[in-house]
């Protein structure tokens, strides 16, 4: 059971969300464990009423615990969002990350629907929301930088002169 932490609410205005997040906790084999998808179950359950009424697309990395947890997410939404696989979105050693092609894409994806989310690993869950508020060059409230443990997250919620960036963070009870 986790406790859920967001200063965001449920939008009454037009604005663009994007939405970043770090896959579930995972196993030795790289695959989620079962409290890495109780903690997606769980995010994916506070998501919802944000969501709720938009259009959606959900981009995920090609790496095993990142498809799980899109899965999970898209079995949460009710599968109204398909899960679009996007190779670079997976960073490790092998793969590294590419805070202008995100950019990139999200410019080019984001307009079409109300809510974009990326499911991928820690270093674009932790930089991109920085990285795209000053690519804006737009004022707003902008959470300071934190690790992004798994299954954490930020929510970008763009208006016509502002970018607010929240915090999605479950903490362990108990």
């Amino acid at each position: 059971m986790y406790k859920y932490f967001t200063k965001t609410h449920k939008n009454k205005y037009s604005m663009k969300q994007i939405i970043l997040l770090r896959h579930g906790l995972d196993d030795s084999t790289g695959n989620l464990s079962n409290n890495g998808e109780r903690q997606i179950v769980e995010i994916g359950g506070l998501l919802l009423e944000i969501i709720e009424g938009k259009s959606l697309k959900l981009f995920s990395s090609p790496a095993p615990r990142v498809i799980q947890s899109a899965e999970i997410l898209s079995l949460v939404f009710e599968e109204k969002a398909p899960i679009m696989l996007e190779e670079k979105l997976w960073s490790d050693r092998k793969h590294p990350y590419d805070l202008a092609w995100l950019y990139d894409l999200v410019e080019r994806e984001s307009p079409t629907v109300d809510v974009t989310i990326l499911l991928s690993h820690m270093e674009y869950v932790e930089l991109f929301p920085f990285y795209y508020a000053s690519k804006k060059g737009k004022r707003g409230n902008i959470c300071p930088k934190g690790d992004a443990e798994n299954g954490d997250g930020f929510i970008i919620e763009e208006k016509e002169n502002s970018i607010n960036i929240f915090p999605l963070k479950l903490y362990p009870i108990g």
